[in-house]
């Protein structure tokens, strides 16, 4: 796992000053040709955006709804960490191993972030919540006749290999030791910690809510537009935007003579099931389908315009149903 301490942190920070140094030091911007001209300048643009962010650490979520470490975790080790031999079970078993540590590193953070004033809107704790006991369910960690989503996928991944069931039945007990020794006091820890930063969170949902709101909207605003636009001018291009949009949407509904307003032809296009996948497991099986054969057509035509393609493949699948609300 990554290290989510501040030392760490600080060492990244000290080697990103130290490349920063050494690429000034050793090319002459003026001597290089465009595309290396590029290159140096997007590299400075990163470093120094990396440096100047770190004033602004505190100023985030650890743990959110959308893509919090408390997810993030078993999403990696379900969707990313193969096991393809006994040596990638033991670095899964490692990885158990580590949650305790790396996920009680970024609850330490998370803590750091409340002290400052810095807490989540109230509604994003029932989620999180809600991920970290779908995540603590099953065998280990209650008497179901479920296996935990963790344990499910190691056993369904080193089923697969060619080894003895002696040393099936040996890594199965690590794992299960892992997942009672590390994760589970990492999570238990966690939602302690959560629960009592719900009792104290507000229905407060913007960023003016945080400590210098003002200045770090402005300095989220430049990180994400890479303009110097106010907030007001944005909003007004904003507004511009949606009208010239709304302006395309009336001529579509005029084309295919659809009588209602445009607030009626959004919710028909959003109800009328011939626009829509129903809401059922068939349903989101036929988008699954869609989505491969949009993805096969694309690459039967990769040759025609890439000389070099990525060697993994591309696979759209279903979230994973701990997370899926």
């Amino acid at each position: 796992w990554n290290d989510p301490s501040r030392a760490f942190a600080l060492d990244q920070l000290d080697q990103t000053r130290q490349d920063l140094a050494e690429l000034k030091k050793t090319f002459n911007r003026d001597e290089l040709d465009d595309a290396h001209r590029l290159s140096y300048d997007l590299y400075i643009r990163q470093a120094e955006n990396t440096l100047a962010d770190d004033k602004w650490r505190l100023h985030s979520y650890p743990f959110n709804q959308m893509f919090g470490a408390q997810s993030g975790i078993p999403t990696f080790m379900l969707n990313q960490h193969p096991i393809k031999s006994e040596e990638d079970a033991r670095n899964y078993i490692a990885r158990l191993n580590g949650v305790k540590d790396y996920l009680g590193g970024i609850v330490e953070n998370a803590k750091k972030s409340a002290d400052a004033g810095i807490l989540p809107p109230l509604y994003v704790y029932d989620h999180v919540l809600r991920d970290v006991d779908n995540i603590m369910t099953g065998l280990p960690f209650d008497d179901s006749d479920e296996l935990n989503l963790l344990m499910n996928d190691f056993k369904n991944k080193v089923g697969k290999l060619e080894l003895s069931d002696e040393k099936k039945e040996e890594l199965y007990e690590a794992a299960t030791t892992a997942l009672v020794s590390s994760v589970g006091p990492a999570y238990q820890n966690l939602k302690s910690v959560l629960v009592a930063q719900q009792a104290v969170a507000t229905t407060d949902d913007g960023a003016w809510k945080l400590p210098d709101g003002a200045e770090f909207y402005a300095h989220r605003l430049k990180r994400m537009t890479t303009t110097d636009m106010s907030a007001d001018e944005i909003h007004e291009l904003g507004l511009a935007e949606v009208a010239r949009i709304h302006a395309e949407m009336r001529a579509i509904m005029k084309k295919v003579g659809f009588e209602g307003t445009l607030q009626e032809f959004f919710t028909h296009l959003k109800t009328d099931p011939k626009f829509v996948y129903e809401d059922s497991d068939a349903g989101r099986q036929a988008y699954l389908d869609e989505a491969t054969r949009i993805i096969d057509v694309m690459k039967g035509r990769l040759d025609d315009v890439f000389l070099k393609k990525p060697e993994a493949d591309l696979e759209v699948r279903r979230v994973e149903a701990f997370r899926e609300k």
